[in-house]
């Protein structure tokens, strides 16, 4: 069973998953539907209470929260907030996000993820590019190796360190 980690332990984690030379075959699974659009849904920004409109592509924010929930079991104090593109655009979450594409451009929903690991430390605050960072950093914080990426591909989490780094509020050299 895995348990919170310290911030040395965080460390010498993302130490770990730097070194880590794990091979994955590349599987690539079958997309062999034509997908539909998505629904429409409304939404309301969390921080400013604008409302919004955006494409539901990620079942209305079920898979984030079962994988908040999984985190927080470890111990660590987590949430996550939708917010709109204004409140976006006048944080500085973009600021430090070099690994967002550089066509990433805020779309009505954004997810923002509040991130500490004690109550007595401010939350660290990051811009999450969707639902496969939570992944990313659910896997990290099990002690994994790889995650599941798009069309059931797996991907090593070597490969994400720099968005774990962003996500945890803690960087190696």
């Amino acid at each position: 069973m895995e348990e919170k980690l310290s911030r040395e332990e965080l460390v010498a984690r993302l130490k770990e998953v730097a070194k880590d030379k794990t091979e994955f075959q590349p599987h690539i699974g079958a997309m062999c539907y034509e997908p539909m659009m998505p629904c429409m849904q409304e939404g309301e920004c969390e921080h400013c209470g604008k409302k919004y409109e955006f494409f539901d592509y990620d079942s209305n924010g079920v898979w984030e929260f079962e994988m908040l929930r999984d985190i927080a079991s470890l111990g660590y104090d987590v949430m996550l907030e939708y917010w709109c593109d204004e409140c976006v655009a006048a944080s500085n979450l973009r600021d430090g996000n070099d690994d967002l594409p550089n066509d990433y451009e805020p779309h009505g929903h954004n997810m923002v993820l509040f991130f500490r690991l004690n109550e007595q430390e401010p939350y660290h605050v990051s811009l999450l590019k969707d639902y496969r960072d939570l992944q990313v950093l659910k896997a990290f914080l099990f002690n994994k190796r790889s995650f599941t990426g798009s069309f059931d591909s797996k991907v090593p989490l070597r490969s994400k360190l720099d968005r774990i780094e962003k996500m945890i509020g803690i960087k190696i050299d």
